[in-house]
């Protein structure tokens, strides 16, 4: 069983390319942050990323509101955007980024309230702190082990998600609390039914690869990607992805080996289009 969390984000950096290739694509109308290439619309993100972390910006929310935009809540409003970007965040996510060069973070001031952490609440925290910690390999590192496992990451993104809460374990001393029955592996096995897997192309949390040996390990099941990014194919719309799992529960079809679906609609709608979804979000 693979329980290194280092693997959750191995396609975060892919899923970030998805991004700037649509910004692209998509023309100056539809696209806020617009530039002359996908390399150009990346430099100018870091430039901001840059920007960010040596002069955080204030946010006035109203009269008597207001926050500051930090590099950390930048980059997670980022990662949040990665895993669920629904075509509605896109041109959002665009406009914010605009706003945000000429100085201004309106557009990004609800992850102030939220805290811009995917760990959210008390409780959720402690509960993914019990669960990834119990389960998690390596589990039990000092500060200055984990420091040194993280620099060894190829990702721009090593230091978010399941990563976050590795720093928990350590503050913890080294999470040492393990039941008798944890699942070291290997996992996989023969199943009443045959299984039916689906993956994005671009999964910030759940990549591809992890999702091939998945399928291997269950003998007869069948892999369905879909080409999108984004965590699970629920974000956007592919009739190809509906007619494949309705044909699954249907009558347990499963599609040919190297199917991989497209979607219905452009990463970035039509600028009326995209206006008409906020307003009506």
């Amino acid at each position: 069983m693979d329980a290194d969390l280092a693997n959750t984000i191995m396609d975060a950096d892919k899923t970030m390319q998805v991004f700037y290739d649509g910004f692209h694509a998509a023309s100056p109308e539809a696209c806020a942050f617009y530039a002359s290439s996908p390399a150009e619309i990346q430099a100018n993100v870091e430039a901001l990323y840059a920007s960010i972390r040596a002069q955080p910006v204030p946010v006035f929310e109203g009269d008597d509101s207001f926050g500051i935009l930090t590099y950390d809540n930048l980059r997670s409003f980022v990662f949040e955007a990665l895993k669920s970007p629904q075509p509605v965040l896109f041109p959002m996510m665009a406009a914010a980024f605009a706003e945000l060069s000429a100085g201004n973070a309106t557009g990004l001031s609800p992850i102030l309230s939220g805290g811009g952490s995917e760990i959210g609440d008390f409780d959720s925290m402690i509960n993914m702190i019990s669960i990834y910690c119990s389960n998690a390999e390596p589990s039990d590192l000092d500060a200055s082990q984990l420091r040194e496992y993280m620099s060894n990451i190829n990702s721009t993104f090593s230091g978010m998600f399941s990563l976050q809460i590795m720093t928990c374990c350590v503050v913890f001393r080294g999470w040492r609390v393990h039941s008798e029955g944890r699942v070291r592996g290997p996992v996989g096995d023969n199943t009443s039914s045959s299984l039916l897997v689906i993956v994005n192309t671009a999964d910030p949390v759940t990549p591809l690869s992890a999702a091939k040996k998945m399928s291997a390990s269950f003998p007869g099941s069948g892999l369905l990607i879909q080409d999108s990014p984004g965590h699970t194919a629920l974000n956007f719309a592919s009739n190809c992805t509906f007619q494949h799992v309705a044909a699954y529960f249907a009558n347990g079809t499963l599609p040919e080996e190297g199917t991989v679906c497209s979607l219905n609609d452009p990463l970035f709608p039509l600028v009326n289009e995209a206006t008409n979804s906020t307003a009506q979000s």
